[in-house]
């Protein structure tokens, strides 16, 4: 007789996690950059992750939609410094 858990289940349950993290994983990228039309990028992601073409639209969606807040720009200090050491003072988007 065995105990604990059957491995099929262990391998259900990782492909089922990673699958549902792939799915969502267009919305926490929008929500951690804080883009502008949050509910868009999740309508898109929600209604149309399971086609070809919804998925991927909605992870360009999210990491090339506007910020509703923009970086601030650096400290005069950090951008002096970064010079320094030969970095080229890219402008935020």
């Amino acid at each position: 007789m065995t105990t604990g858990i059957n491995p099929d289940w262990l391998l259900g349950l990782a492909l089922i996690t990673t699958l549902v993290f792939l799915a969502v994983l267009p919305t926490l990228i929008a929500v951690l950059r804080g883009a502008d039309e949050l509910m868009l990028i999740v309508l898109v992601n929600a209604l149309c992750c399971a086609t070809v073409l919804g998925w991927p639209l909605a992870v360009i969606m999210a990491i090339k939609w506007p910020r509703k807040y923009p970086r601030p720009p650096r400290a005069p200090r950090v951008q002096k410094r970064l010079r320094a050491r030969g970095h080229q003072q890219e402008p935020y988007v």
